[in-house]
């Protein structure tokens, strides 16, 4: 009996022990750590090295070719032998990708990371402004520099035109012809032709429907290889060494001043790894969709399961493959500078 009480004793030590041990890491991960004021040398530094890379890659960026590869970079890495480097421009030159990778759209992408960020600035240094005491030595000399960043950060912004002259031709393009469409099929907005082109489908042979499906196909897979590898582009070129040679990336100065600062950056949404894994959830929706029809049609003549079983292989195939390709590259790129 004593043995019994002396267990349950123990068992409820533990059990208090254990809540007591959670709840103060908990309110250890919930309690705010003391602001540090960064020092003003350190962010200078930090500051003038990130603007000056962000003006470098614009305008190493400007002079690309016009059709470009995923694979090219600003600079060729040093550390590559001769032979390899004529080989990867031989690559780079002779890739089909290149021809749906234009060098206007990756600048668009360039320039409005570039913004984007430089916007952060502005927040972080008006907000540093607040956290300067009165009494800290050279407030004064601290709170001037500090709004003489903010001020440099709008100003390259606002040099910035995140190719508003692009949009505007693709907006200029776009109306015409879909208005062109709209009229063919007597249509009075774009709402309109959209019904009478569901209607018309639904009410259309089977072929007309395989030829629309095909044809949304191809512009799907098109955009998505588009969109992918144009900013696999902008990606290689902010991962690029930078200038002078040897220097940090993009990303790298970035994060240095962020860190020098004492804000955390906020990560970069990987597009590409996005459109793969939507790829690959595309790819098992159709072979769970055939399969399903395939079962059907066997229930309904008693033919054998084998393909059903092929189909299913198929599909966890797909995803372990999204796991390796898009998944964990993904968990493995937020942890590490490369956002």
């Amino acid at each position: 009996m004593k043995s019994a009480r002396n267990m349950k004793n123990r068992i409820q030590n533990m059990i208090v022990s254990g809540i007591t041990f959670v709840t103060q890491l908990l309110e250890k991960e919930l309690t705010l750590s003391s602001v540090k004021i960064p020092e003003l040398q350190a962010i200078k530094s930090a500051h003038q090295k990130l603007l000056a890379e962000y003006v470098h890659v614009l305008t190493a960026a400007s002079k690309l070719p016009f059709f470009m590869s995923p694979i090219q970079r600003v600079h060729l890495e040093t550390k590559f032998g001769l032979f390899l480097r004529l080989v990867m421009l031989a690559l780079s030159s002779a890739n089909p990708i290149r021809l749906i990778i234009l060098r206007p759209i990756v600048i668009l992408a360039i320039e409005m990371h570039t913004k984007k960020k430089l916007g952060e600035l502005e927040i972080a240094y008006t907000q540093l402004k607040f956290l300067i005491p009165s009494d800290y030595p050279e407030a004064e000399k601290y709170l001037e520099w500090l709004e003489k960043a903010r001020q440099d950060c709008s100003t390259l912004k606002s040099t910035v035109s995140s190719g508003k002259i692009i949009l505007d031709a693709i907006q200029f393009l776009a109306v015409p012809v879909i208005t062109l469409f709209a009229a063919i099929y007597g249509a009075s907005s774009i709402y309109d032709f959209l019904a009478k082109l569901v209607t018309s489908s639904t009410s259309s042979s089977p072929f007309f429907l395989v030829g629309l499906a095909l044809i949304l196909g191809i512009i799907y897979i098109y955009a998505s290889v588009f969109v992918k590898n144009t900013f696999v582009a902008k990606r290689s070129i902010l991962l690029s060494t930078g200038y002078p040679a040897g220097a940090s990336s993009v990303y790298s100065l970035e994060n240095e001043l962020f860190k020098v600062i004492g804000k955390k950056k906020i990560t970069e949404f990987s597009v590409d790894l996005f459109i793969s894994m939507l790829n690959h959830v595309a790819m098992i929706l159709f072979t769970v969709f055939a399969s399903l029809e395939i079962d059907k049609a066997n229930a309904s003549s008693n033919s054998s399961g084998t393909y059903i079983n092929c189909f299913w292989g198929f599909s966890a195939i797909i995803v372990i493959n999204m796991l390796s390709i898009s998944i964990l590259p993904w968990l493995s790129r937020l942890r590490s500078d490369e956002v």
